[in-house]
């Protein structure tokens, strides 16, 4: 995680549940540092994000190895316009 960009395993968790741990994770960190990482700050930017403006429903009926399960690493990132993209990067273990 860098801030610019956020990974994803996806073995147990379907991407919105691994996006809503992560970014509750982050935030936890955040308050109890006091001061705020500037990474783990741009990274919980970029979660909020995602959450707010991607349709899980339809991702996960898109693409079923997005529902869990499975060993799927995804990537998100900032693409034109601000927008929050997401790419599947690598199968782990398989």
């Amino acid at each position: 995680m860098s801030g610019r960009e956020v990974i994803l395993a996806l073995d147990e968790f379907c991407i919105e549940n691994s996006a809503r741990r992560e970014h509750r994770r982050l935030t936890r960190r955040l308050l109890e540092n006091g001061v705020p990482d500037p990474d783990e700050e741009a990274a919980l930017k970029l979660l909020t994000a995602f959450l707010a403006q991607e349709d899980f429903s339809a991702l996960r009926a898109a693409d079923p190895e997005l529902a869990g399960g499975n060993p799927v690493m995804v990537r998100l990132y900032y693409g034109p316009h601000n927008r929050v993209c997401w790419e599947k990067t690598e199968n782990r273990g398989g």
